[in-house]
């Protein structure tokens, strides 16, 4: 998750910044474990996707413990691979989202996330896993 170059990572590197905070919720330090699991935006991103989905989801302390339970919901092969590829939506659609925010002066909105997240997912899922029973309407 170090590829994603979060305010901590940035600093890190020696870019000076006006701020190393979230760039979703101006709380905690920008860090990928927070952007992406522990901030509350993120937080109820999962919840959010985890009821579309209709599943029970538990999070973890960690991304890689978030993402092998994820994919671990899918008890068949097919399954397994539209969560995988959920799972990145989610990762790939905050990232996007916090760039807009950055960027292009954007606001936090949870239910923008959300559709752009099943859009994404829909859109990819339908191109790499053919014969996967997934819909885009909840």
């Amino acid at each position: 998750m170090n590829a994603f170059s979060c305010k901590s990572l940035l600093q890190i590197r020696g870019v000076e910044l006006d701020n190393n905070l979230c760039s979703l919720c101006s709380l905690f330090v920008e860090d990928p474990f927070h952007l992406f699991l522990m901030c509350l935006m993120a937080f109820n991103t999962w919840l959010a996707v985890a009821n579309w989905l209709e599943v029970t989801v538990v999070l973890p302390n960690s991304l890689i413990s978030l993402y092998l339970y994820w994919t671990n919901l899918g008890i068949y092969k097919k399954r397994s691979q539209c969560f995988q590829v959920v799972w990145v939506s989610v990762i790939w659609s905050l990232w996007l989202h916090r760039n807009v925010i950055i960027f292009q002066q954007g606001v936090m909105d949870c239910k923008e996330v959300l559709d752009s997240i099943k859009l994404r997912s829909w859109k990819w899922i339908t191109s790499s896993v053919p014969d996967c029973s997934f819909s885009y309407i909840s």
